[in-house]
């Protein structure tokens, strides 16, 4: 029984997790705060048998680059809206995270965004993906950051709770 609660809490994980731009790159968190400055780690992962080189990171207009973390065995430097990460070696199967401070714009909506993931010879594999600018907190009549992750926590609890109840009521296979 613990085996199905811990399958249907993973599966209620799953299905109120944001989704990522792709298993190559992921960002946490997938969400930007209106008008603040947020650090975000992007995860590369390098899928190919090739050595990963470099990676850049190009943001929309309406963002800006704060800063960025330089990450070990690799130099950093902002060139605009380009966050560029080179002169490692990252090698097939392997991930590597990188730091990123983004100042998000005042208004919440999505915002797109490009990694690109940098090959010996040129070659470059591009990964779009999405963030979501959320309104701030103390906005009014808006749900702010820690308003959604309360929400989020409320209804995986409430899910939870739910689930519980239901594997509690399966009868054993004797008293069938």
């Amino acid at each position: 029984m613990r085996f199905g609660l811990a399958a249907v809490l993973a599966l209620v994980l799953v299905a109120v997790s944001p989704p990522s731009a792709s298993a190559h790159l992921t960002v946490d968190p997938p969400f930007l705060a209106a008008g603040a400055t947020e650090t975000l780690v992007v995860t590369v992962h390098n899928d190919r048998s090739e050595t990963m080189t470099g990676f850049e990171l190009t943001i929309p207009e309406e963002v800006r680059i704060a800063s960025i973390s330089t990450t070990a065995g690799w130099s950093g430097e902002v060139d605009g809206r380009v966050a560029r990460w080179t002169g490692g070696a990252l090698a097939g199967g392997t991930p590597v995270a990188f730091e990123v401070a983004l100042d998000a714009p005042a208004a919440p909506g999505p915002v797109e965004l490009l990694g690109d993931q940098l090959y010996p010879g040129g070659e470059t594999v591009e990964w779009p993906f999405e963030l979501t600018v959320v309104p701030a907190d103390g906005d009014d009549g808006a749900f702010g950051t820690t308003s959604l992750v309360s929400l989020a926590v409320v209804l995986l609890l409430a899910l939870a709770t739910v689930a519980f109840v239901l594997l509690r009521r399966r009868r054993p296979l004797q008293e069938r």
